[in-house]
């Protein structure tokens, strides 16, 4: 819940986040909770939020407990845990995580979770087909291991599973999970009358609005300016003739655009040289530049 940025109820969220069961669970009126974006953070704080209602609906011994509530799981992308910087059409399979494999779980009291699914894809024979050209070219290991780094699409992947494996055990107890992929939010705004929010969600069945009474937005995506000045996601499809690429800082967001921009197949790729890893420019000419006001 501390990754999220407050919108309207959110507080009501992180309430039930860190196990304060007041509001949406008493009383007889139905309560739909919207998360919105599905990366790292939607997800750990929806596989939170599971863990804690379902604790409390046993320890209230209520059966229809939670039946009285919806959760939304909301995002632009088509699958969840697919957003940038964890989807293939967005990632490179060389793109790796920034932190090792043992700190990498969503889950907050098993540390081990994505080590987990990393060693039962193993057991299964498929983990070097989910490590993909990372494990190819040697920069991730073909086993489990706590202190490596492994790609940032394997890791989409454990999400989109993991997303997957507590929405089915959210409905086993009763509460109602609707993923919602292909959504942009284009407006999130106090009801007009009463409590809650109305968001504007553009997909593939034009607008749509949803009355929510909580929304807690998990989106953290870098982008680049659009017409007048305006934040869009970013796209490099169009990069062509060799030119300068313009970053705006320089954190681990800047160093995902040039990422980007430099294995774009119009600017170059990795390779293997006589056994080393080695950067193979398409054309000349390309130069990234970082821009930071801290110097």
């Amino acid at each position: 819940a501390r990754l999220a940025r407050r919108a309207g109820g959110y507080g009501t969220l992180a309430a039930l986040a860190e196990g304060r069961f007041a509001g949406p669970l008493d009383g007889p009126c139905r309560s739909r909770l919207a998360i919105i974006g599905m990366g790292a953070a939607g997800a750990a704080l929806f596989v939170s939020l599971v863990r804690r209602l379902v604790t409390e609906k046993e320890r209230r011994r209520d059966p229809d407990l939670l039946r009285r509530m919806q959760i939304l799981l909301v995002d632009s992308h088509p699958l969840p845990g697919s957003a940038q910087p964890y989807g293939p059409e967005r990632t490179e399979s060389t793109s790796l995580l920034h932190a090792p494999a043992g700190e990498m779980s969503i889950v907050a009291d098993d540390p081990d979770d994505f080590c987990n699914w990393l060693a039962a894809k193993a057991a299964a024979g498929a983990l070097a087909d989910v490590l993909g050209a990372a494990c190819d070219l040697g920069l991730s290991p073909a086993a489990v291991d706590r202190a490596a780094l492994y790609p940032r699409v394997a890791y989409g992947q454990y999400l989109k599973e993991t997303i997957e494996v507590y929405a089915g055990i959210a409905r086993d107890h009763g509460l109602d999970v609707a993923i919602l992929p292909g959504r942009q939010v284009i407006a999130d705004r106090a009801a007009e009358s009463g409590p809650g929010r109305i968001l504007e969600l553009s997909g593939p069945c034009g607008v749509e609005r949803i009355a929510v009474s909580s929304v807690c937005h998990t989106a953290g995506h870098w982008l680049e300016r659009g017409a007048g000045g305006q934040p869009r996601p970013c796209r490099f499809a169009a990069l062509g003739e060799p030119g300068e690429v313009l970053v705006m800082g320089s954190g681990l967001a800047a160093v995902d655009a040039a990422h980007e921009v430099l294995l774009h197949p119009a600017v170059g790729r990795l390779v293997r040289d006589r056994g080393r890893l080695a950067y193979e420019p398409a054309r000349p000419g390309w130069k990234v530049i970082f821009l930071s006001r801290d110097g």
